[in-house]
């Protein structure tokens, strides 16, 4: 850890930083930065994504240490990096935090993505609505929301409350 953050210069450099061009809608690559063909044919629900890093080594393993080690702390450091990136001229009106099922939130104690929606809202000064979904089925391992089946995927597994925003009201969903 260094005096600056929970990294120094060096282990920042390392981390894998997405800057190569992907799609702006699923953050999948692409060759120029333009909308992948999948997105063009299967539109997601959602409109776009902003992906700071790849998940791979050394990032893989911060992520399983604030998961599953309880080293909380890497979830504020991953909110600033998301604030680094974050299209600062075009806010939505809410946050809402992916939520975890009730049998995981209760074995893990807390919402890592809460933790991230938390923080980016704070900052921003946007409105979070911490209960705005909820996870209806218990999610197998390595299986995440984001990606080519996306919209089924969620689909599946995700509930609306009633305190669900408006359609017309942009949103930003932290996963």
């Amino acid at each position: 850890m260094s005096h600056d953050g929970l990294w120094c210069n060096s282990c920042d450099a390392a981390l894998p930083y997405l800057n190569a061009p992907h799609c702006p809608v699923c953050a999948l690559p692409t060759p120029a930065g333009e909308v992948c063909g999948h997105c063009l044919t299967h539109p997601p629900l959602f409109g776009s994504t902003t992906a700071i890093f790849g998940y791979a080594f050394p990032l893989d393993k911060l992520i399983q240490g604030m998961k599953y080690g309880d080293q909380l702390a890497l979830a504020h450091a991953f909110a600033k990096k998301m604030l680094q990136r974050i299209d600062k001229s075009n806010f939505p009106d809410y946050v809402i935090a992916m939520p975890l099922h009730p049998a995981k939130l209760r074995e893990r104690g807390f919402n890592q993505s809460l933790l991230l929606a938390a923080t980016v809202a704070r900052e921003l000064k946007l409105k979070l609505l911490p209960n705005a979904c909820r996870r209806v089925r218990t999610p197998r391992r390595n299986l995440p929301c984001p990606g080519r089946n996306a919209k089924k995927t969620c689909a599946m597994r995700l509930a609306a409350t009633g305190i669900w925003p408006a359609n017309e009201s942009p949103w930003w969903m932290m996963c």
